[in-house]
């Protein structure tokens, strides 16, 4: 799987993720956790939101369409399938 050829999604390198989570309230962006609850409650990144890849649809759909997001895993699978989901 790849990140779709799309300039609505943009895959972001760890090293320029610090300076973005420093940034977030100012850059207006919202950031989700697509890992299971469990996955989330044993580690998860300050101010992420939890919702599982799986409910994604279900959980975002009242979502302000310009809301820019952050979207994290552990491994990156999910955040593709996230990213499928999402458009």
């Amino acid at each position: 799987m790849e990140l779709p050829k799309n300039e609505r999604f943009k895959k972001v390198a760890a090293h320029e993720l610090d300076p973005m989570l420093q940034k977030a309230e100012e850059l207006g962006f919202l950031m989700l956790d697509v890992r299971s609850p469990e996955e989330y409650r044993t580690e998860s990144v300050v101010g992420a939101r939890n919702v599982p890849v799986d409910q994604l649809k279900k959980d975002l759909q009242d979502l302000d369409r310009s809301t820019s997001l952050l979207v994290y895993c552990k491994v990156g699978k999910r955040c593709i399938r996230a990213v499928d989901e999402l458009e």
